[in-house]
């Protein structure tokens, strides 16, 4: 389930902000296990997660940072644009089938080198997941 909340037309200067909320289900868990190769049961077992003290199966890391990706690929107006640098503060768990939200915010940008960077919070509606920041170069 994926639905945008809001979007800043284009991309622009220092300010300028993107929301999306989204969900992870259980055939993206499988997906990122087929392809990771991991297969840890905090994951994928929920009897499991809730034995270790989790409310149920826990959502990868990896599948977080996707959803940078798609901030990046899909959420920003610009046609070509990559990152070169990204950090990730992980600060609670997501679980499967949970929603959640990332926002982000431009802190920085160089119309001269055609650079920027952006903050990001994942948060629910009770917590703070993962907080960090991209750099971005953008190509005309």
């Amino acid at each position: 389930m994926t639905r945008q909340l809001a979007r800043t037309p284009g991309f622009g200067p220092q300010g300028t902000k993107f929301a999306f909320e989204f969900a992870i289900d259980r055939a993206a868990m499988m997906a990122f296990a087929d392809i990771s190769g991991d297969r840890h049961p905090l994951h994928l077992d929920g009897g499991y997660a809730v034995s270790r003290g989790y409310e149920g199966p826990v959502v990868y890391g990896g599948l977080l940072i996707a959803q940078v990706s798609r901030l990046i690929g899909a959420e920003m107006a610009v046609a070509h644009c990559v990152w070169n640098s990204l950090r990730v503060d992980f600060r609670s768990p997501l679980y499967q089938g949970e929603t959640a939200v990332l926002t982000a915010e431009v802190v920085v940008f160089s119309e001269a080198v055609n650079a920027a960077k952006l903050k990001f919070v994942i948060a629910t509606a009770d917590r703070v997941i993962a907080t960090g920041s991209v750099d971005v170069m953008i190509y005309e």
